[in-house]
């Protein structure tokens, strides 16, 4: 029997809808040296028969069956049950281009980062696309890697683990898992934790994985709402930060950026003197990554009026630039009309 080069890890919950096709889009691949592994993750709805049926009709196609536990935890067992050389990772709702492991072209590197399309939809009904494109570039060194972070930070290239592929060697001898305890930040998380371990990386630039995005996402909505929870979640991406940073002043930076940013959307919706938020304000990861003489100016505004807990300027701040934007986004539309 054929050595298995491609793990696809599928987490499943309550996806019936979106399943067939998502499997469908693997399924349909020329390669066949690989695997699927569907995790059914406490699913009360049809896909748990979808996965069940598949299962019985393909060889390449495992089914585990666990309760509900989150993605990461059925990703999770997905990687403990992976017997392939190379790891995947789709979501249950979504499809992947139907000449993706055509398109795989590690050679020696580490890593596969690839471009994916945002597809939003409205029930059935699609509204548009948006193509996140890393730079066709080949083959990049840890250090080129490095000189590249802060443009493909911005890409939003690290936040998914879906737009690559991973070699199950150095994530099973680094001990590499999802953070079962985060439900936001979990995939930038595990990827920060798994290039600290690479030498290498390989591009393509052509979007091969869709990712599908309801506009009416309540469940999403539902998971930022809860500050605590994303400022915990915000801690350990942070802390992950740091550890590849390591001294990298520019991918330091980012973190610092990131967080601020982070901070100040959430003081856009939720009371200024949440609790949640003046904990984490003084919590140690937070005061490192705000090292003062690093910070732009109005990041440096923020910082001492965030230590002062003079949150009525904040809010001043924060209002400002709403009406700025409105202003902006107004005339816009008038020239657009001209």
């Amino acid at each position: 029997m054929d050595m298995i080069k491609y793990s696809i890890i599928i987490p499943v919950y309550n996806c019936e809808e979106y399943l067939v096709e998502c499997i469908s889009s693997i399924i349909c691949q020329k390669k066949y040296n690989d695997e699927i592994i569907l995790v059914n993750d406490g699913s009360t709805d049809q896909s748990v028969d979808i996965c069940n049926q598949f299962s019985k009709e393909y060889d390449q196609i495992r089914v585990f069956h666990k309760h509900n536990g989150g993605a990461a935890s059925a990703r999770n067992l997905g990687i403990k049950e992976a017997k392939g050389e190379f790891i995947l990772f789709v979501d249950g709702d979504d499809t992947i281009e139907p000449d993706l492991l055509d398109k795989i072209t590690l050679n020696d590197s580490d890593l596969m980062i690839y471009g994916m399309s945002f597809d939003y939809y409205k029930g059935n009904h699609y509204l548009r696309s948006e193509i996140l494109s890393c730079e066709d570039c080949g083959t990049v060194s840890d250090i080129q890697l490095r000189d590249m972070f802060t443009n493909l930070f911005y890409d939003n290239v690290f936040s998914s683990a879906c737009n690559k592929v991973f070699r199950r060697n150095i994530i099973i001898e680094n001990k590499l898992l999802f953070d079962e305890e985060m439900t936001l930040y979990e995939d930038l998380d595990f990827v920060l934790r798994y290039i600290s371990f690479c030498r290498t990386y390989s591009f393509v630039n052509k979007p091969l994985y869709h990712y599908r995005l309801e506009v009416d996402n309540l469940h999403l909505k539902a998971r930022l709402s809860n500050i605590s929870a994303v400022y915990k979640n915000m801690q350990k991406a942070l802390n992950s930060f740091e550890d590849y940073a390591l001294g990298d002043n520019k991918i330091h930076s980012i973190g610092t950026n990131l967080y601020l940013q982070l901070l100040y959307q959430h003081m856009i919706n939720f009371k200024w003197q949440n609790k949640s938020i003046i904990n984490y304000c003084e919590s140690p990861v937070f005061n490192r990554m705000l090292e003062i003489d690093k910070l732009k100016p109005n990041e440096k505004k923020l910082y001492n009026r965030i230590q002062d807990r003079d949150f009525s300027a904040i809010h001043r701040d924060i209002v400002f630039k709403k009406i700025k934007k409105l202003i902006r986004q107004t005339i816009k539309r008038l020239i657009k009309k001209d």
